[in-house]
């Protein structure tokens, strides 16, 4: 039986998801002889959202991404955002 692997590209960060490990580590050792690469294992963060698993169930907390946001744009904690009115 097929099954999907689902590859996630971003600069030079790639993510591998797959049901079965046996496939996804199988896919991973075949990418790693062709290319120079290291496996971090599990996913905890990518692209400023992190990655929380608690057995089957997955969650993704964009807090750090969030933050990061209102910081570079002068935002407030709560979401809010000053804005300065040219004259």
């Amino acid at each position: 039986m097929l099954e999907n692997i689902y590859v996630i590209l971003y600069v030079d960060d790639l993510v591998i998801v797959k049901k079965r490990e046996n496939v996804m580590s199988e896919f991973k050792m075949y990418l790693m002889k062709r290319f120079e690469m290291s496996d971090l294992r599990e996913i905890k963060l990518f692209l400023g959202i992190e990655i929380l698993r608690e057995n089957v169930i997955v969650s993704l907390d964009h807090t750090i991404l969030k933050n990061a946001i209102l910081d570079k744009f002068e935002g407030t904690k709560d979401g809010f955002f000053k804005w300065r009115l040219s004259k």
